[in-house]
């Protein structure tokens, strides 16, 4: 009996010694290797992270302007001052003559002269042309 079987120890051959150091030494590299693409993916992701706000930043500032800039509040005002009144409001499919029926917070609701009732949404108005009054100025 051989002293190392003595302890319960089995030694391999040589071989497969050399084998298993080969085995564990890959093992090794592989898990280091890994284990430095793991960290540069999070330094990636964290980099990248940074710029999403940026740009989430970026477009929350844009959205808030184009609500300013398309918001219908100065039109419902305008239409509401002008209920009862005929106006000529220009679309993009052409223009309206009209009495101005009503006027909500997103459309415009006038009786054309030949009796049909349009609405018309502010997003779809280009531009308006006020009633007349009498000497030529606004109301």
């Amino acid at each position: 009996m051989r002293k190392s079987e003595a302890y319960g120890k089995r030694r391999l051959p040589g071989f497969w010694r050399i084998l298993s150091r080969r085995f564990w030494r890959g093992w090794f590299d592989w898990q280091e290797r890994m284990e430095w693409r793991l960290d540069a993916a999070e330094q990636k992701l964290r980099h990248l992270g940074g710029h999403i706000r940026v740009v989430e930043e970026r477009l929350n500032k844009l959205e808030v302007e184009v609500d300013g800039l398309t918001s219908a509040g100065p039109l419902s005002e305008l239409f509401q001052e002008g209920i009862g009144r005929e106006w000529t409001i220009f679309t993009g499919a052409g223009s309206l003559n009209g009495v101005v029926l009503a006027a909500g917070t997103d459309f415009v609701l006038i009786r054309e002269a030949a009796g049909d009732e349009v609405y018309i949404p502010y997003a779809q108005i280009e531009a308006v042309s006020p009633p007349a009054t009498e000497g030529g100025g606004r109301p």
